[in-house]
């Protein structure tokens, strides 16, 4: 049976639609992205990988979430902390002592919230330029994924995973994501650096303080999300149909 691509997509849509209804569970996601400590991005990608497993659709076309593996915000502060830097030590010189819950209040003082911003900016800073002395992961599953991505020839997304992605707190581009990295774990770490950077910068609580995050004074989670990426081979494909198709699905 052959299938145009704009009926799949409104079947891959209306497909997703009702098996996400049936079988989603926000204290599942809640869990997996707050108490693992995996991120909101991550916890969604875990979700959306069970309900793919159970959407069949005519002409044999299969569902598939592009292959991830996620590291927890633990995971990520105590690789930082055998190189030398302690992030949660660090964040608890930066913000002031005071209960969480008057955050925002104590941040519409202009001047305050400048020297907030200015001091956490500083901490991205030195994650940026952290000299790197323990290279290593220690992370099997890390590890495990990345021999698949080397064996596979997968360029990767080394992509931020925090309080974002929620309806309350979506912080659309507030942190970064690193494109087309080598699956290799020097060139790995360099974009975990970058993106755990970004959870600190102006962009980023900026637009969390704008939303009203009455969590921006908690400890911060840090966590990352290594995900193949997928677009044309290297150099270009030959045939059309070689080249990826996709779509986002609400």
């Amino acid at each position: 049976m052959k299938i145009s691509k704009s009926l799949l997509i409104f079947l891959l849509i209306i497909s997703t639609s009702l098996f996400s209804q049936a079988k989603f569970k926000q204290s599942r996601l809640d869990e997996n992205a707050k108490t693992k400590g995996y991120g909101y991005k991550t916890a969604n990608l875990m979700e959306l990988e069970k309900l793919a497993k159970d959407i069949s659709l005519p002409g044999g076309y299969q569902v598939k979430v592009p292959e991830f593996v996620g590291i927890t915000s633990n995971q990520i502060q105590e690789f930082f902390q055998k190189n030398g830097l302690n992030i949660q030590n660090r964040w608890k010189e930066i913000i002031p002592s005071m209960d969480i819950d008057d955050s925002l209040k104590y941040l519409k003082d202009s001047e305050k919230r400048k020297n907030f911003i200015l001091g956490s900016e500083k901490l991205a800073s030195d994650i940026e330029d952290l000299m790197i002395t323990n290279p290593k992961l220690d992370l099997k599953s890390v590890s495990i994924f990345l021999k698949a991505a080397s064996k596979n020839n997968w360029r990767l997304m080394v992509r931020s995973t925090g309080k974002e992605d929620t309806k309350e707190l979506p912080n659309a581009g507030g942190n970064h994501s690193e494109p087309n990295v080598s699956p290799n774990e020097g060139a790995v770490i360099f974009a975990i650096k970058k993106v755990v950077a970004s959870y600190f910068k102006e962009k980023s609580l900026s637009q969390r303080i704008n939303a009203g995050d009455q969590e921006i004074f908690a400890d911060p989670l840090t966590p990352v999300l290594l995900q193949r990426m997928i677009g044309e081979q290297i150099n270009g494909a030959k045939k059309i149909e070689d080249i990826p198709v996709g779509c986002v699905v609400y």
